[in-house]
């Protein structure tokens, strides 16, 4: 909903994508991209660590033909500088946390793809 995330919209509708589906936590955090690119931005509630939610959305969005999962988190704390040890383990945690949830994330929407003769490399 901002950052990286936001600039992938903006490029997506220029470039003349029919559809864009955007999430965020934060429905309204997006509205503005959903007013700028109408009938091509399509708002989705989703909130990664929600496992339940997020196979809803996968379900719902059964169209995706291109999926851009950037969701991460970002502390700007050099590793240096963290406080304590418990500070340090709580965003090492939380960022490996988001790591495995992006693979999960990739399997729910069209697994079928993931190994699909045309998605692998040789």
């Amino acid at each position: 909903n901002r950052g990286i995330g936001r600039e992938f919209v903006h490029q997506l509708c220029r470039a003349g994508a029919a559809k864009v589906y955007a999430s965020a936590r934060q429905p309204a955090k997006i509205a503005d991209l959903v007013k700028q690119y109408p009938g091509q931005v399509t708002p989705v509630t989703l909130d990664i660590t929600d496992h339940a939610t997020v196979a809803a959305v996968a379900k719902s969005a059964a169209d995706v033909t291109l999926l851009i999962n950037n969701a991460g988190v970002n502390f700007n704390t050099p590793l240096l500088g963290v406080d304590t040890l418990a500070n340090a383990r709580s965003e090492i945690e939380k960022m490996l946390d988001y790591s495995l949830r992006q693979g999960l994330i990739s399997r729910l929407f069209n697994p079928e793809q993931l190994f699909h003769p045309s998605t692998l490399s040789t």
